[in-house]
């Protein structure tokens, strides 16, 4: 059955958000019993992606928070030896951070969490399906890093 453009991505768009929420109640509860908020938990993802030190301003902007909230998630994550503070031999004012060892074996606990609740989630799809659904997804993400830059304009309303 065919439907059209409108009516699949107000459709889709309802799947998603039911999607989040699922995936929001079952990941509460890990960050909660390891004492890890959502904006730490996203930012210890968003540094092991980064595969590089980010400064506190690059963290700042791309957590959408301003740069006091910044300094006050990473001193605390810092405090919990998630994360590293690096200074630059240039300037001394800069400071970069990275995800420590403890951070990547926290999220590691994390994703094999959320692996077993999505894996719960596909055992009523055929294998066939679960190809098709993987596939999709990862023809949506590639979409969305190539046209990186044109949603980010759309966002701050160029």
């Amino acid at each position: 059955m065919d439907i059209d453009n409108q009516t699949a991505t107000k459709r889709l768009a309802d799947i998603l958000t039911s999607f989040q929420h699922e995936l929001m109640k079952n990941l509460l509860p890990v960050l909660d019993e390891k004492s890890l908020t959502l904006p730490q938990f996203f930012l210890l993802g968003l540094l092991r992606d980064a595969q590089k030190p980010l400064s506190m301003t690059e963290i700042a902007n791309l957590m959408q928070h301003s740069t006091a909230a910044t300094t006050g998630i990473v001193d605390r994550m810092e405090s919990q030896k998630l994360l590293k503070r690096s200074l630059t031999t240039e300037d001394r004012r800069m400071v970069f951070v990275t995800v420590s060892s403890k951070g990547i074996e926290l999220l590691s606990f994390i994703q094999s969490k959320r692996a077993n609740y999505v894996e719960n989630l596909m055992s009523g799809l055929k294998a066939e399906e679960r190809s098709a659904w993987v596939a999709i997804y990862e023809k949506i993400l590639a979409f969305r890093k190539q046209e990186a830059p044109a949603f980010e304009n759309l966002r701050a309303g160029v």
